[in-house]
């Protein structure tokens, strides 16, 4: 189960709002603006690490769906590097739309590149928003980002659904009742500046019994070294 798997850091909204042109210099000394790469590259990671043997469910996620917002939001036309990229969402997404009982409503833009450009293996899923996926009585569904009722999501409101839950997002490992919340896979993040923190290197590990543990990367190790075998004595 994938959560977050777009981090979409070459054209971050936060880096726009905050007007941060610093950071954006250093994307661009370092050759981090092309997002194109980004997404694809996102996609691949899954691939590689996806046996043929198993399977891999990406679910739907607030980063992931920050692409369909940098279209929204942003003027391709005055970002050289992506403008390209930037039209051709943008068609995907004019073509992709429809009517719904509820409104107009269209592809999620990551899923709708992925699946278009034929990136992922057949034996990798992407969920939709909204999308379900139960393993043992357990949903996997949810990332975290959005709560009960409109509301935004937490371990704790999540905990009051009435299934059990396993779900990414606030980065911090938690078990609440039958909610488990794993951490991340990433290193420590800027924006957290040295303070504090309950980020964690930390994953949800579901066993064949349904039974549930979060498995904690200190170090790069989830275990004690094991003690080596002294050889017998000739």
């Amino acid at each position: 189960i994938w959560h977050d798997l777009l981090d979409q850091y070459s054209r971050n909204h936060h880096h726009r709002q905050n007007s941060d042109w610093i950071t954006e210099v250093g994307k661009y000394k370092e050759g981090l603006e092309n997002l194109r790469e980004e997404v694809e590259e996102a996609v691949k990671f899954v691939n590689e690490h996806t046996p043929t043997d198993s399977h891999s469910i990406v679910v739907s996620s607030n980063h992931d769906q920050a692409l369909a917002r940098w279209v929204r939001e942003v003027d391709g036309r005055k970002d050289p590097v992506n403008a390209e990229f930037w039209f051709e969402l943008g068609l995907m997404l004019i073509r992709s739309t429809h009517k719904t009982p509820g409104g107009i409503d269209y592809e999620d833009a990551f899923i709708h590149y992925s699946k278009n450009k034929n990136l992922a293996k057949e034996n990798v899923r992407f969920l939709k928003e909204g999308e379900n996926f139960v393993l043992s009585d357990v949903a996997y569904g949810h990332h975290g980002h959005k709560g009960p009722n409109g509301a935004g999501g937490t371990t704790k409101n999540l905990s009051t659904l009435g299934v059990k839950v396993t779900k990414g997002h606030s980065h911090t490992a938690e078990i609440i009742d039958g909610c488990y919340s794993g951490g991340t896979s990433a290193s420590p993040m800027v924006y957290e500046g040295g303070g504090p923190s309950s980020h964690t290197n930390s994953h949800v590990l579901q066993y064949a019994n349904g039974k549930r543990a979060i498995v904690f990367i200190i170090n790069g190790r989830y275990c004690l070294p094991r003690p080596k075998k002294e050889l017998p004595q000739v």
